[in-house]
């Protein structure tokens, strides 16, 4: 929630070609390190519950794996999904040029997805 927070804020001043770098300068070396960190720690010492494939690995370093029915190479990596669809979702209100109704749309994004799970518990 914080971490959404922030990212609502960052992109007040940020455009939308700004906002991806900035994400993905923020994200990806950091990422990349703890895939190659996981990979090799499973190639030398894994057992056949923990095997990975070469494919495997270089998807995971796009953070799109999910996306591409391809297991993680680390289970903790499960919240990517969810936050590059967060990403997506503010990356297109900057591409709609909405900057200005960030802060209504940060007050009612909670709101909507509250009512998301009401319904879908229904």
């Amino acid at each position: 929630m914080i971490s959404g927070y922030v990212i609502f804020y960052s992109a007040k001043n940020r455009t939308a070609s700004e906002f991806i770098i900035s994400r993905a300068v923020r994200l990806y070396p950091s990422y990349w390190f703890g895939i190659l960190f996981t990979s090799c720690f499973v190639i030398y010492w894994g057992s056949d519950l923990m095997a990975i494939d070469p494919i495997q690995i270089l998807t995971n370093f796009t953070m799109f794996q999910s996306y591409l029915e391809i297991s993680n190479v680390d289970g903790v990596y499960w919240t990517l999904e969810y936050e590059l669809s967060f990403y997506l979702a503010v990356l297109i209100i900057l591409i709609l040029n909405l900057r200005k109704e960030l802060n209504f749309i940060f007050i009612m994004w909670p709101i909507l997805m509250s009512i998301a799970l009401l319904i879908d518990k229904q």
